[in-house]
């Protein structure tokens, strides 16, 4: 089925509407127009989209996901999208009478319902394009530090704080002197 797109004018306001082969207005096309600039518009891209999509992803994760606030989330986009529209093809100000309100709600559900199904796929979003998350070439160590009379010399080293804590009063109950623990960074064995 073709689609006829007509703007129609009424003094500074423009409306495009798109009619089937009956006549008949099509409120899809509204919807597939907007889904499509949204898509294809790079600014809206990186302003909006990939923040929201990097949020979802991290909800997703931790298991705290509802698919019914991820499309209010997406709506923002989707009036972002329909405002940029307007501004680019009309005067800006009748964003809201070119997509209705109903227009916006159906593109962000299936936007939501899009990055839903990605993430269930497992495609999560990776910032410059990385496969894996960045991996620390540093691990971090807890040292226990002397002090004897000149100054502080290093004791003991521990992975974790439990064990570091635990040796820090074994050396105070049985040795002169003072001692404090501190956290240090050190190269990770390979």
């Amino acid at each position: 089925m073709s689609l006829l797109k007509i703007t129609l004018r009424r003094g500074r306001k423009t409306k495009t509407v798109c009619l089937n082969q009956n006549g008949r207005s099509n409120p899809a096309g509204e919807q597939t127009e907007l889904r499509l600039f949204i898509d294809n518009d790079g600014t809206l891209y990186r302003q909006t989209t990939v923040p929201i999509q990097k949020n979802l992803t991290k909800k997703f994760v931790k298991g705290t996901y509802n698919h019914t606030k991820a499309v209010k989330l997406w709506k923002y986009l989707a009036d972002a999208g329909a405002k940029k529209y307007s501004k680019d093809h009309s005067d800006g100000k009748d964003w809201n009478t070119m997509f209705t309100v109903a227009d916006r709600k159906a593109v962000a559900k299936e936007l939501a319902d899009a990055w839903l199904a990605e993430l269930q796929a497992g495609n999560r979003h990776n910032p410059r394009g990385r496969r894996n998350p960045r991996v620390s070439k540093t691990k971090l160590v807890y040292v226990v530090q002397g002090n004897y009379g000149y100054g502080w010399d290093d004791e003991n080293e521990e992975d974790n704080r439990i064990d570091a804590r635990r040796s820090i009063k074994e050396y105070r109950d049985n040795g002169p002197g003072s001692y404090r623990l501190i956290k240090r960074r050190v190269p990770k064995d390979q």
